[in-house]
């Protein structure tokens, strides 16, 4: 029973990552996203939406606005690293079981920032 829990906030983890990244994106369009166009798009709840759009806020990555959302970083910008962690989580997870297992018992390594390096740094032993 704990394996299908852990299995479901699993998924539901990744979910939440793809919402977010779907709504940083949407919001980057003049004149920004209404919390209705969010909610089809993400095929979740208004009340969800706006949860998402504080939580995004409160990172940096919108400004709420009545109805919606506009965009606050500049064009061009990456996601925060948050938002970006949950992304593509099953190529990290792949990248990092390659890269571990190519590093000899009793190496030293130094692990960069990023999301896959902080996917491989879990995985050393």
């Amino acid at each position: 029973m704990l394996h299908i829990e852990h299995s479901c906030r699993g998924i539901e983890h990744v979910q939440r990552a793809n919402r977010l990244k779907t709504i940083a994106n949407a919001v980057r369009v003049p004149g920004g996203a209404r919390v209705g166009d969010l909610a089809r798009a993400t095929g979740t709840s208004p009340m969800t939406i706006r949860r998402d759009l504080a939580e995004l806020e409160r990172q940096g990555v919108l400004r709420r606005t009545h109805g919606g959302a506009v965009s606050l970083p500049t064009r061009g910008s990456r996601l925060p690293f948050a938002v970006r962690l949950g992304g593509h989580l099953e190529q990290k997870q792949s990248i990092a079981a390659a890269t571990v297992e190519l590093i000899p018992d009793g190496s030293s390594v130094i692990v960069d920032t990023g999301t896959t390096c902080s996917a491989v740094a879990r995985r050393l032993p």
